[in-house]
């Protein structure tokens, strides 16, 4: 038998079979299949055996052969096959029977079909290895079709059956999985069942099922929080993965753990790792496996409008295939979505239809959705909602600590403090407050923290008042922060960020072309100014936030002009009435209005005055734009740097500056610094100019040539460029008519001409 050509190859047999009489023809295609399976060639012998339609051998072979497969490759192969079989014929023999069902499950994840097939096979099947093995794909089932009990019965009465090797790794694994997915409380036993499955690998020298063994116990011991025993388990697993379904599976836990961990650019490769793995097997299993780890990534990281789209794909994917066991965590999932992007009543409807697909006395899973539900109620009135919210979480709570489950009650005690906090019951709210900030548990609860943050900056307020655990107050506040620099968030979540930044930073000052200040995102108005001093003595603060002022300096600065007994009442004076404009809890007290007694006012104490000095409290996050000015003004000029960079920086600072800072405002002070930013915005618009003209960048020149020239109308250099850009532009007319704006400014402002350098410049352009 001679390698030809395929087409070749094609060419001679369709020569043959329009020669050969049919019977000669299968017969000379059998002995090819023949041949093949003496050379040991078993996929060509298959191939040519269902060509021969001697479907027994060809079944016989993919059985001896493919039993006991491990690449995915081979799983398509079979598929391909077995696409070409009867499914009845296939189904007859219980080896194959086995394979078709493991196709279907792992493939297709089509369960209901799975769960078909599985159960007729162990109706008829009478070999004790093989009603284990279809037994074990049962299990696979156990969210979904089977109960969890049930089946820990059934693999369990197998233990002491004389079986193989493989097998016995094989149920102690699933065993502990079942174990595992029946709750923490089983967290131990499960642990044992895959120590002993292990113990079985190691003492036999056998590989088979170890990476499976070091996924879970990487689980389990995420689970117990010994996350450095956990990441050791999953790498190993990712090494030793054999085929693509595994190793997409432990890639999926080995990026949930760095979720967890906050590990978000490792999760980040990771998810680039799956996404090239499902390019090239685009199965449906393999594509679920991807989709729960991207909503997964999304969510802790805060994208929530991305992390609604991937569960409601998941959804879309799962209903596909008949899987429906998750079906309730899903809609749950895109329930909390909506919560967290400040639609409330939406998510109402999703943890509705997500109880739907709850079985009855799933009490754990009801929480959940009630705990969502509290979480949605708390936003749109706390105050009227109590009694159905308090009920609801107390529940919960209860729950959580009878099972001890500490992560969690600590994530109810939170809502439970909010709660009480806006039923001003405060000091009910502490108690609950210190048991959700404990520091024991802290690390877990960071993810879920910056989460709850923008929705609950009050009982952030009062943990602060309170001294409870404002380290961790403040790591949150800095995470949060932080996420705006990570370059994988969708743009609506950006756009969120944004709006949800302004209102967590507690005073935003913005002193060019107005001045403007603004308390947690909302501006204060000028009503609230008593005195005009107060509110130029708080933009002196914020021109440097963290700068101590003595009481000396400040009373020369503002109040020299009037007499010391009398400067002293208008200083302090201006003190209370800068407090008085950063309130912005209305406190009800029964308290006498002279009480000392400040114990439940959690108003932020922005404005610190002792020992003779004035300050910003540093316990709180301010912004002001002319320290971001600065800032890119400071890194453009960094030596370093690339063009693009530099241009990135300088046109960043551009756009803070919408003019003159702090207009209206003529203290020396302020005078200072308005010609120091003037000159520093003139210096940055030339510079990039510069830099724009050697990029090509002509529709940039213009635009920046233009702001610059409303500040530097006589800029001979900036009139030069902006005329130049429209003629590279090719846009003479508008060249010449830029020339005729800039003539009539120097005859307005000079009554002349510019120079005659200048002149001749342009008329080089301009020809």
């Amino acid at each position: 038998i001679y390698t030809y050509n395929d087409y070749f190859k094609r060419f001679l047999q369709n020569q043959q079979s329009k020669t050969l009489p049919k019977d000669d023809l299968t017969k000379s295609i059998r002995t090819i299949a023949e041949y093949y399976q003496s050379k040991g060639d078993y996929d060509n012998a298959i191939s040519y055996f269902l060509q021969a339609e001697r479907f027994d051998e060809a079944l016989k072979l993919i059985s001896d052969i493919y039993g006991d497969f491990s690449q995915i490759g081979d799983l398509q192969k079979i598929d391909n096959w077995f696409s070409k079989l009867p499914e009845e014929l296939i189904l007859k023999y219980p080896d194959t029977a086995y394979l078709q069902v493991f196709l279907v499950l792992k493939l297709n994840n089509d369960l209901k079909k799975t769960s078909i097939l599985i159960n007729t096979a162990l109706n008829s099947v009478m070999d004790v290895k093989l009603k284990i093995k279809f037994t074990l794909l049962k299990a696979e089932l156990i969210f979904n079709y089977i109960d969890m009990e049930q089946i820990f019965t059934e693999l369990s009465s197998y233990e002491n059956t004389c079986i193989e090797l493989e097998l016995q790794i094989q149920i102690n694994y699933v065993l502990g999985k079942v174990l595992y997915r029946m709750g923490s409380v089983n967290l131990e036993k499960a642990k044992k069942r895959f120590e002993t499955a292990l113990k079985i690998v190691d003492e036999n020298d056998k590989d088979f099922f170890r990476s499976e063994i070091f996924m879970y116990l990487g689980n389990i011991y995420q689970d117990l929080g010994e996350f450095e025993k956990s990441l050791f388990y999953r790498k190993r697993s990712v090494e030793l993965s054999v085929n693509v379904y595994q190793k997409m599976q432990v890639y999926s836990n080995l990026a949930g753990l760095y979720i967890h961990m906050g590990k978000f650019s490792e999760t980040y490769t990771i998810l680039k790792e799956m996404r090239n793995l499902y390019k090239s097997y685009q199965f449906r299993s393999l594509k679920r496996f991807l989709i729960k780890t991207e909503a997964n990534f999304y969510y802790e990281c805060g994208d929530h409008e991305a992390c609604f789209k991937s569960y409601d794909e998941l959804i879309k994917l799962e209903n596909s295939v008949n899987i429906f066991g998750y079906m309730w965590y899903n809609y749950l999932m895109e329930g909390l979505q909506q919560c967290y992007t400040h639609m409330p009543t939406y998510a109402l409807q999703y943890f509705d239809i997500a109880e739907t697909f709850i079985k009855s006395g799933n009490i754990y899973e009801i929480f959940l959705i009630d705990q969502g539900r509290a979480l949605c109620l708390l936003q749109i009135n706390a105050v009227k909602n109590k009694i159905v919210i308090e009920n609801n979480l107390t529940a919960i709570f209860d729950y959580y600590k009878v099972n001890n489950l500490k992560v969690v009650q600590a994530q109810v005690s939170f809502y439970l403090a909010v709660l009480y906090l806006r039923n001003d019951q405060f000091e009910t709210a502490l108690i609950f407050l210190k048991t959700a900030l404990d520091p024991k548990h802290q690390k877990e609860l960071i993810s879920f923290l910056e989460r709850e943050l923008p929705l609950h900056q009050d009982i952030m307020d009062f943990a602060v008042s309170n001294n409870n655990n404002k380290p961790l107050i403040q790591l949150v506040y800095d995470k949060i922060r932080n996420r705006e620099t990570y370059n994988w968030l969708s743009k609506d979540c950006l756009k969120r960020f944004a709006s949800e930044m302004d209102k967590i930073t507690d005073i935003i000052f913005k002193p060019f072309g107005k001045t403007e200040i603004y308390l947690r995102g909302g501006f204060i108005q000028e009503d609230k100014w008593i005195r005009k001093k107060s509110k130029i003595l708080l933009a002196y603060l914020m021109c440097d936030p963290e700068k101590i002022h003595t009481k000396d300096k400040i009373m020369d600065m503002f109040f020299d002009d009037m007499p010391a007994d009398k400067a002293d009442i208008v200083y302090h004076s201006a003190i209370y009435n800068i407090r008085t404009a950063l309130k912005i809890y209305d406190i009800k007290s029964d308290k006498p209005k002279r009480s000392k007694d400040k114990t439940h006012d959690y108003n932020p104490q922005y404005i610190l005055y002792e020992d003779k000095t004035l300050r910003l409290n540093p316990d709180f996050y301010y912004k002001a734009d002319n320290i971001e000015f600065e800032k890119f003004f400071e890194k453009s000029k960094l030596p370093a740097l690339s063009s693009e960079e530099k241009i990135k920086h300088s046109i960043n600072a551009i756009e803070i500056y919408k003019g003159d800072f702090l207009p209206g405002y003529y203290d020396s002070w302020c005078e200072e610094l308005r010609v120091k930013y003037k000159n520093m915005y003139i210096t940055l618009c030339e510079e990039l100019i510069k830099m724009l003209e050697a990029e090509i960048r002509y529709n940039e020149v213009i635009k920046y040539s233009e702001l610059l020239l409303k500040e530097d109308k006589l800029n001979d250099s900036t009139h030069i460029s902006i005329i130049n850009a429209c003629a590279k532009l090719g846009n003479i007319k508008m060249a010449k008519s830029r020339y005729g704006i800039m003539l009539k400014i120097y005859d307005e402002e000079l009554g002349e001409k510019p120079q005659t350098e200048t002149l001749e410049k342009i008329t080089l352009i301009l020809i």
